[in-house]
Parts: C-alpha cells; sequence; structure tokens
C-alpha cells in the first residue's frame, strides 16, 4: 500500500519535479518520531524514526491507522469508535493536542500517557506528544510528533521521592538535635559542629530541590517587604564557621539600607551563591565584600572578590553545567540567572578585570511588578 495521501499532500505544497522525494527524504532525517495523520486522525505517513521507535516493520501494516490503535491502548477497543470515542479518551494528551491544535490553528503540545502493548507485552508510554495543523485545499492534516519522555518522568518522581525522604530524615536529625541542647552533659564544641553539618545539609536538599522546581517551571515566588541590610547579614551567616573559606568577608563601606519587595528565600538563594563563588576565587588575605545600593527605581545587590575570571570563561559562565573547577559544578552561575531573571524578574550580571577584579550583580525593582 503505498503512502498516497502524503505524496499528494507534498506534491501540491511544492510541486516542482523531485521536490516530493526531497521533503520526504527531509523528514526521514530527521531524528524525531514525525507522522502525518488525516483529518480523522488516521496515519498517512511514519517516518524512519517513528517506525523504529515504535517497532513498525512495514509502514503499509499500520497506515490508517489512529494513535491509539498504534500503540494498542487499552482504551481503544472499548467502544465500536475506536480511538478517541471511549470515556476516558478525554483526559488523552494526544486527543487534546488535536482538538486544541485545530481549533487555535497552532501548534499545540501535551503530555501523552498510554497503557499500551508492544509485541504482546503490556507497556506504559510518556509521550510529549506535539500536533501542529495542516491544511492543502479542501483537506486537512495534523503533523505529529512523539517525544518519549518516560526516563524524564521517571527520574523526577524518583528525585521528588529522594528528596522529600530527605527532608524527613533531617527534621528527625533536628529533633535530635534538639533534645541534646536541653541535656547539661552535651559537649558545646560537638553540638556545635553537628548543628552546622545539619544546617549545612538542610540548606543543600532544599537548594536542589529549587533548582529542581525552578527549572520545571513549577517554583513558586512569595513577594514579602525586605530590608536589603538584614538579607545580607543572613546570606553572609552561611559562611561564618565554614573553615573552607580562607578569605574576610565583610559589607561595604557604601552599602545602603534599602526597604523593598521580593523574595527573600530564592534572593538569599543568589547573594549565597555570588558569595560563595567569591570565596572560592580568593586566598588568605583576600577580602569577599558585599552590599547594596539604590540606582533610581531598582536596588542592586554587589559581591565583589580581587581575582580575574579567565576570558575563555567569562563567555560561558551562566551556561548550565559549565564550571571553571571542573566538571559537576556549573549549578551556581547557572542557578543565579535562573532565579534572578527568571522568577525574580531582575537582571542578573558580572564583570571583571585586572584592574578591578571581579563582580557580581542582580539588579531588582523596588517593588513586585
Amino acid at each position: 500500500m503505498d503512502n498516497i495521501y502524503a505524496t499528494e499532500l507534498l506534491s501540491a505544497v511544492i510541486p516542482e519535479n523531485g521536490t516530493t522525494a526531497f521533503i520526504t527524504n527531509l523528514m526521514e532525517a530527521i531524528p524525531i518520531s514525525i507522522g502525518l495523520l488525516d483529518e480523522n486522525r488516521r496515519l498517512v505517513f511514519a517516518n524512519k524514526e517513528m517506525m523504529k521507535n515504535l517497532e513498525i516493520n512495514n509502514l503499509a501494516d499500520v497506515l490508517d491507522l489512529r494513535p491509539g490503535d498504534l500503540l494498542q491502548c487499552v482504551n481503544a477497543n472499548k467502544t465500536e469508535g475506536g480511538c478517541g470515542t471511549a470515556p476516558g479518551c478525554e483526559f488523552c494528551g494526544a486527543m487534546q493536542s488535536m482538538t486544541k491544535s485545530r481549533a487555535e490553528g497552532r501548534s499545540f503540545s501535551s503530555e501523552y500517557r498510554v497503557m499500551g502493548s508492544m509485541n504482546g507485552q503490556k507497556k506504559a508510554y510518556n509521550f510529549q506528544f506535539t500536533s501542529t495543523p495542516l491544511h492543502n485545499k479542501d483537506r486537512f492534516y495534523y503533523l505529529i510528533s512523539l517525544h518519549d519522555i518516560s526516563n524524564e518522568v521517571r527520574r523526577t518522581e524518583l528525585e521528588q521521592i529522594f528528596l522529600h525522604d530527605l527532608m524527613n530524615y533531617t527534621g528527625g536529625l533536628h529533633g535530635v538535635i534538639e533534645l541534646m541542647k536541653e541535656k547539661a552533659d552535651t559537649e558545646p564544641v560537638y553540638l556545635s559542629i553537628l548543628e552546622s553539618s545539619y544546617n549545612a545539609l538542610y540548606d543543600s536538599i532544599n537548594e536542589q530541590r529549587q533548582y529542581m522546581q525552578a527549572e520545571s517551571g513549577n517554583l513558586a515566588v512569595k513577594q514579602e517587604i525586605i530590608d536589603s541590610h538584614d538579607l545580607l547579614i543572613e546570606s553572609m551567616l552561611h559562611f561564618g564557621e565554614d573553615g573552607r573559606y580562607r578569605a574576610d568577608l565583610r559589607i561595604a563601606d557604601n552599602t545602603e539600607n534599602i526597604t523593598f519587595t521580593s523574595d527573600p528565600a530564592l534572593l538569599s538563594r543568589v547573594l549565597t551563591n555570588m558569595i560563595k563563588n567569591a570565596l572560592e576565587a580568593s586566598d588568605t588575605g583576600d577580602t569577599v565584600t558585599v552590599g547594596a545600593n539604590r540606582t533610581d527605581d531598582h536596588i542592586r545587590f554587589h559581591v565583589h572578590n580581587p581575582a580575574v575570571i579567565p576570558s575563555e570563561a567569562q563567555h560561558q559562565i551562566f551556561e548550565r553545567s559549565f564550571s571553571s573547577k571542573g566538571k559537576g559544578r556549573g549549578i551556581g552561575t547557572f542557578s543565579m540567572k535562573l532565579l534572578g531573571e527568571s522568577y525574580l524578574n531582575g537582571k542578573v550580571s558580572f564583570h571583571s578585570d585586572q584592574e578591578s577584579g571581579t563582580t557580581f550583580l542582580i539588579d531588582l525593582p523596588l517593588t513586585a511588578e
């Protein structure tokens, strides 16, 4: 059985000789599962990537099938109408994408969860299903793509469970520390070390959870009235007893105390990462300064250290997973940009040269927008 509909469509769009074969080859070369459905949602074309991922040996065997039939969805045979007509189909991501893309005349994506089967074995699918409406004279088509997000979904679920359990365990540890404080025979030095370790552990877990939520677009912003001096002191306290850093940390002489509105937890995270980077780049005898000043209707926080960022690193400083300190260390500067601009509506920047050293900045509106 030839792919008649797809051939007619491509020939009508670009009728010159050889272009139908060219477009077909182009779609075959794209490393994404791509298919073409007619107005009744029946398959008229599938590229090689889709055939490989869905283990289709012969295109002719699956032409005229709907998505649910193609994946052998458990709902596809519940009613005589087949795929798209069972009661549960109204919640189907593929149906929602196609319905909205046709109604609104634009591409639309949804998560497409299917309990189906492959080669007689039950299989749970998680796809990002994208539908784009196409018109050819009096015919309507859906150009669809399937992106397998099963691993991403599973990883996210495991990460959330893991972090949730860790937070519960640290909560129990905090309870033990509080009980130890009440006992007169507890050695203060050891208790201080234990409490410091707990605070660092709790902060690291919370930091990772924030990054995950921020990257997925699920991070909530809580606007509060903030005193800039208090926020700077709070951010600096993270490093008060940390023996890893050799430089002095202090507030700049020209710092102003400014009242403004933002999310104190997220902003403190940005400032903490700026301070951490500055301390890691500094040595014994160096001084890292932090401060805040008003610029028109904005507040500018700044963190300065005397070291210079190499020219090559400056061009990549805010890229995810890049770090001049080695692999696996590139979250800090990336998170400054992500949290500071995407969630706090600010502007994160830096300048670094031999004469003045390195300064990281975040400019924020005085009032929430």
